[in-house]
């Protein structure tokens, strides 16, 4: 018995055995699992702080667009991103709680994401301040503040140039503002406002030209933005007038004074200090290549491209059938940073496709481009007006069919236009084209337009009828009217339509919508003559009882002339919005010869908006070309870069270059490029010990004279500290020095200009600092006085020049 019970205490033995291996291998086990799990994540959290040193981005530019924030990011890191969260604080209004949104936006490495916050749930004001955080997925954050004026004072300058005048001359005041706010805080809609100047004794002040730019939409941190303004001042010696600005959601103290004095002028030697000052040096401007008209020296008799200010009269070129190239000039080494290229054009839109150009003078046409009394672009008629408050129609920027501005009508509001001998109907053939978006209205006809004679019966008019069926029909005299109608078609259903109204001849009418004919006519009787004295849109008259419902945009009017229906049909293909133009931009890397080497950019059918010309076919606003590279741009000293414009489609454009009368918005046309370490050679070449002749353009208003004092070329070597100066000496080989002023010098007309060598210390002879071979940024300065008395000072930028030996 004592035998077995030792057999079963081994066997006992060995299970407790057992489990106590099994238990020490298992921890065993879980302890090397453990550990394993630990250096995971020790690796995958060293491998997240090593990635997010690699993570960067940078605003790079924010505004308020259509009551939404509208954000620019540029990925400048080595890893995609997903930008996760949006937070938001109203620093204005101190009601509104700290809000965050969900974004989910993905950029790779050198990417730029357009368009942030215009997807959310979230209204901003222009008017006030935010502070806004963007956080990626690792949680790498960066703050940042819009529109903050009120929380800290700005940097600002009022300068009056001269402020010394004669009775009876002018000033030019000039403010500039500086974004030194200690965050890095971007500005919107910078509106400086002047108070009401203070004068001594008898002065007083007369405004001559307004501020101008009307405003500056964006200043970045450290940014200045310029504003002018012209006065005329009268008063006794000594008396002065002190102007004040300030900005608009600014600290009201935050101001900026000037005072300008009463003087007599004694001597002509005084009158650069004691007289107008009729333009201004430009402030600098970085990193533009200025589209100039001169054609020398490039590879084949392209535009020439370069830094320099426009310098000519200015020409007009057609995109449409010249399809323009602009080349930089080769002969330095040029690295530019990724970024945004903006081409600023300025250009003016054809008013009708090719087939209307020539066939047709159109007596009235409306674009709708402000929330103003409307404009008559053709310049034929003026006088026209909204309604009163309570039936004035609501301004919809971009409400129209291709995006451009239109008005919406209520059912009571109404457009009155005046009339006149262009659109006084009168007799056959006339059209009338417009386009239209209507919803429901009431059980009454929805008038779109009506012209009628206000104690008569005479009348012609286009609306939608209780069937909602468009109308168009007209009356002369007594009789029957002649009435064109659509049939078995709603065109109350919110969808714009295209209507053209023809009337060929006194008692005939076609109705084409969308460019069909639609019309069911019946042809009336009466006289021939439709006599009218008022014309209305969106209502019957100014007590409308039919009035419309929805929108109505482009209305165009032709008192004698009828449209044929393949003229219809290219007016309904007319884009008079946002892609008026398509052009295909080129952006390429050349060799000095011109061959291609690589493509920098290309933008197939870039939309271009339309901008009305006017009647007289004016240069009134520019539309910016905008393109992105991701990487750096690298030009050798042998290559060159060149912009090239292939037209697509659409209505022709006419594209200012080269213009010096063009300031503030539009300032001519260029290509403006990321920043650079060098900036592009100008197409100017100095031999070092001969003279120079340059040539200007005197844009007027009157004739000028040019003066010895203050005329001189300036050099600044652009890799030393090295200046030099070049005197005049000669204005179309007439003599200039401190004896004698320039030959006289008639607005439109052109001036050679010689100057000496350039030296340090200028001297007009002698060797003694003559310039050394390199490359410099030249300015030329101009000083003198106009045929009214008033004196000139200018300086041009002519932009990196080469000089050699």
């Amino acid at each position: 018995m004592l035998v077995k019970r030792r057999g079963l205490s081994s066997v006992i033995g060995m299970i407790f055995l057992v489990i106590v291996l099994s238990s020490v291998v298992g921890y065993f086990t879980y302890g090397v699992d453990l550990i394993e799990r630990l250096n995971d994540q020790v690796i995958t959290k060293t491998m997240e702080m090593q990635d997010r040193t690699k993570e960067d981005f940078e605003i790079t530019r924010s505004q308020i667009s259509a009551g939404k924030f509208n954000l620019t990011i540029h990925n400048t890191g080595e890893l995609p991103i997903n930008f996760t969260r949006f937070w938001i604080n109203n620093v204005t209004d101190s009601t509104w709680p700290l809000q965050n949104f969900t974004l989910n936006k993905v950029s790779t490495p050198q990417e730029t994401i357009t368009n942030i916050g215009q997807e959310l749930n979230l209204q901003a004001l222009e008017s006030q301040a935010y502070t806004i955080k963007i956080v990626t997925q690792r949680g790498l954050g960066k703050e940042f503040s819009i529109n903050s004026p009120s929380e800290e004072p700005l940097d600002l300058k009022l300068l009056v140039l001269p402020e010394t005048v004669s009775d009876g001359f002018r000033t030019t005041l000039l403010l500039t503002v500086t974004n030194n706010m200690t965050k890095n805080n971007q500005l919107l809609n910078i509106k400086p406002t002047m108070q009401t100047p203070q004068t001594t004794g008898s002065a007083s002040y007369t405004l001559i030209s307004d501020m101008n730019p009307t405003e500056i939409s964006t200043l970045g941190r450290g940014d200045t933005a310029y504003f002018t303004w012209i006065y005329e001042i009268t008063g006794e010696l000594d008396e002065t007038v002190t102007f004040t600005t300030n900005l608009e959601n600014g600290i009201p103290q935050n101001t900026a004074s000037a005072t300008v004095r009463v003087n007599d002028v004694l001597l002509a030697q005084q009158s650069e200090t004691a007289l107008i000052s009729s333009t201004l040096a430009t402030p600098p401007k970085e990193n533009l290549l200025m589209f100039h008209s001169e054609t020398d020296n490039t590879p084949n008799g392209e535009y020439q491209m370069f830094p320099g200010d426009t310098d000519t009269g200015g020409i007009t070129i057609s995109v449409e059938t010249d399809n323009p190239k602009f080349f930089s000039n080769h002969g330095n080494a040029v690295n530019v940073k990724a970024g945004n290229w903006n081409g600023s054009l300025v250009y003016f839109s054809a008013p009708f496709p090719d087939s209307l150009m020539d066939n047709n003078s159109i007596n009235m046409k409306f674009h709708f481009e402000g929330n103003v009394d409307p404009e008559d672009s053709t310049g034929n008629t003026n006088g026209h007006n909204l309604g009163p408050a309570n039936k004035m129609p609501t301004y919809e920027i971009v409400g129209g069919p291709h995006n451009s501005g239109a008005f919406r009508f209520d059912g009571g509001d109404y457009i009155e236009l005046n009339q006149e001998s262009e659109n006084n109907i009168g007799t056959a053939p006339d059209t009338t084209a417009l386009w239209f978006k209507a919803t429901d209205g009431t059980s009454n006809n929805q008038i779109l337009y009506r012209a009628n004679e206000n104690l008569g019966n005479e009348y012609y008019e286009i609306g939608i009828d209780v069937d909602d069926d468009v109308y168009f029909t007209f009356l002369g005299g007594s009789g029957t009217p002649t009435k064109c109608e659509s049939n078995g078609f709603d065109y109350e259903n919110g969808n714009w339509q295209h209507l053209v109204a023809v009337r060929p001849a006194s008692y005939q009418c076609i109705l084409y919508i969308n460019a069909t004919s639609v019309d069911v006519s019946s042809v009336g009787s009466g006289g021939s003559n439709v006599d009218i004295d008022e014309i209305f849109v969106g209502a019957e008259d100014s007590n409308p009882g039919e009035g419309f419902n929805g929108v109505i945009d482009d209305l165009m009017h032709w008192d004698n002339y009828d449209l044929s229906s393949s003229e219809v049909a290219d007016l309904y293909n007319t884009n008079y919005g946002d892609a008026a133009h398509l052009v295909t931009f080129y952006m390429n890397k050349t060799d000095s010869l011109g061959v291609i080497q690589s493509n920098i950019a290309t933008d197939n059918s870039f939309p271009l908006k339309f901008l009305d010309g006017k009647a007289n076919g004016s240069f009134l606003n520019s539309f910016n070309y905008t393109t992105t590279t991701t990487g750096w741009t690298n030009f050798t000293d042998s290559e060159r870069l060149v912009l090239d414009l292939e037209f697509v489609s659409g209505l022709d454009m006419d594209l200012r270059i080269d213009d010096t009368s063009l300031t503030g918005n539009p300032e001519s046309s260029f290509l403006q490029y990321p920043k650079s370490d060098e900036s592009f050679q100008s197409y100017i070449t100095l031999i070092a010990d001969q003279t120079k002749t340059l040539t200007v353009y005197n844009g007027g208003p009157t004739t000028a004279w040019i003066t010895f004092d203050g005329t001189r070329l300036t050099f600044d070597d652009i890799s030393s500290s090295n200046i030099f100066a070049a005197i005049i000496l000669q204005a179309n080989s007439s003599n200039v020095n401190s004896n004698q002023d320039s030959i006289a010098f008639p607005e439109g007309s052109v001036l050679q200009l010689t100057f000496s060598t350039a030296k340090n210390p200028p001297a007009t002879a002698g060797s003694t600092g003559l310039i050394s071979p390199g490359n410099y940024d030249m300015k030329m300065h101009i000083s003198g006085y106009d045929l009214d008395g008033k004196s000139l000072v200018r300086t041009i930028n002519f932009g990196t020049v080469s000089v050699v030996p």
